[in-house]
């Protein structure tokens, strides 16, 4: 997961890591939400892979783990990430998993 941040960059989406102890997001820190930022879910399988992860949705929302956060180095723009993926953290919370 050393990698998520540089992924969340490239992309300009979050990643989201899914495994069986732990999940983390990591957002974008230079770009802000567009109308093509679904967010990439990969999947760790066998130990040691990654699969990318197809995730249903639940009215249209995706549960989203809360974000590892780097708030000092992120731009304004890339702040307002959390607000776009407000409801998705909140379906998490309540249990809703993958």
């Amino acid at each position: 997961m050393v990698h998520g941040q540089m992924i969340a960059n490239t992309y300009e989406r979050p990643v989201i890591f899914l495994l069986i102890a732990d999940c983390n997001t990591f957002l974008p820190l230079r770009a802000g939400p567009s109308k093509q930022c679904e967010p990439i879910y990969l999947l760790h399988v066998n130990g040691n892979h990654w699969i990318l992860a197809l995730v249903q949705g639940k009215d249209g929302v995706k549960p989203i783990p809360p974000p590892v956060m780097a708030s000092r180095i992120a731009t304004k723009i890339a702040k307002t990430w959390l607000s776009h993926i407000q409801k998705g953290i909140h379906l998490y919370a309540k249990g809703v998993y993958f």
